[in-house]
């Protein structure tokens, strides 16, 4: 599903809007002067200072990013034992939002939640959006602990899960040194889907795979990435406008088109979950007269298969239909199928991990 239908009237109180004041001139004027900063890279641009950008970023931008959690977390092995989860650079608090209704859409028990951020006013509006947050969830007010602060100085922190969700962009990749605070059991980075920030996280998980960690996200295999020496880069796409009021602040802006691409990792700790030879689908499907052509990645190389109208089965099914991220295995043979770059009606594919039906990925867009 998408976001809980309760979840932007609780968004608006919070913020003490009312419907259709995500129209007010001071919100858009707002959005337009994010959107400026984020294209140029330059956050400092947003004027964080003056009226309206907060509050146009917890009603656009959070919401536009909250899905990405879920797309990552779906296409990975589960977590087992989750039972506290930081954001670092948390905003508004994003990510703990996503995944806190992510873990009680599927029922199970939400982890203890901590935010860091250096900005008060940031922490002063997820302050709020919990209060009310927290109703709908039936979770005690302790159940989240905000701290103003420099992300830096707590990779540290005790947790299960760290995240961190265009962090990076604004503050750079962390040295080795700080790398070695880690003492978390899973790490969850999202970033733009660029090239230049694809090859950013790059360095950083050289350093994290040499330091004993593993992939659970995208990477079939821990060696080296079949994408670093090539022009292209491993990214994925949402739809960014998954509530009414984001439809209509798009319209108003001039900024109509759904898609939003970025860069996920998940690293853990340990020894990998994923099977051996398993395949990601980096693309939707792409379809050319009645082929689908797809692109995929075995940790090895990457290229375009086409599976052709004659081709089609049973079997390949999952490979015609599963959405964009998705790891599969391939039988028999997937170096012949990489060799002669298409699939046939004696090979299958079929998913592992499918994306639950309590997500909060919006539907997939085609590259």
């Amino acid at each position: 599903m998408s976001f809980p239908n309760w979840f932007a009237a609780e968004l608006f109180s919070a913020l003490e809007l009312r419907s259709g004041d995500e129209a007010r001139p001071e919100i858009l004027e707002a959005l337009h002067r994010l959107n400026r900063a984020y294209l140029s890279e330059t956050p400092a641009a947003a004027g964080w200072e003056q009226k309206g950008t907060h509050t146009a970023y917890a009603l656009f931008y959070m919401t536009q990013n909250m899905p990405k959690l879920g797309f990552v977390l779906d296409r990975a092995p589960p977590s087992t034992g989750l039972t506290s989860a930081a954001d670092l650079g948390c905003g508004p608090g994003t990510l703990l939002w996503a995944l806190a209704l992510r873990e009680a859409a599927a029922g199970r028990p939400v982890p203890k939640l901590h935010g860091v951020d250096n900005d008060p006013k940031m922490l002063e509006i997820a302050a709020r959006i919990w209060a009310r947050l927290r109703r709908s969830l039936q979770l005690p007010e302790d159940h989240l602990t905000l701290e103003q602060g420099d992300w830096r100085q707590r990779l540290d922190l005790p947790v299960d899960t760290l995240m961190l969700g265009n962090t990076l962009v604004e503050a750079g990749i962390p040295d080795a040194d700080l790398l070695s605070a880690l003492k978390c059991r899973e790490l969850l980075l999202i970033e733009p889907g660029t090239s230049r920030h694809f090859r950013r996280l790059l360095e950083l998980r050289g350093h994290l795979l040499g330091s004993g960690w593993n992939l659970g996200f995208p990477c079939p295999t821990a060696g080296t990435c079949p994408m670093s020496a090539s022009g292209d880069w491993c990214h994925f796409r949402i739809n960014r406008l998954g509530l009414p009021h984001m439809q209509r602040m798009a319209a108003l802006a001039g900024r109509q088109d759904p898609a939003s691409a970025f860069c996920g990792f998940l690293f853990r700790r340990g020894a990998s979950e994923l099977p051996s030879g398993a395949w990601r689908l980096l693309s939707a499907p792409r379809r050319v007269s009645r082929s689908v052509v797809r692109l995929v990645c075995d940790g090895r190389k990457v290229d375009e298969l086409v599976l052709n109208r004659k081709g089609k089965a049973a079997g390949n099914e999952d490979f015609q239909q599963a959405p964009a991220g998705s790891l599969g295995l391939l039988s028999p043979a997937p170096e012949s199928a990489f060799k002669r770059k298409r699939l046939d009606e004696n090979q299958s594919f079929r998913s592992l991990f499918p994306p639950i039906s309590v997500n909060l990925t919006p539907t997939d867009l085609a590259d």
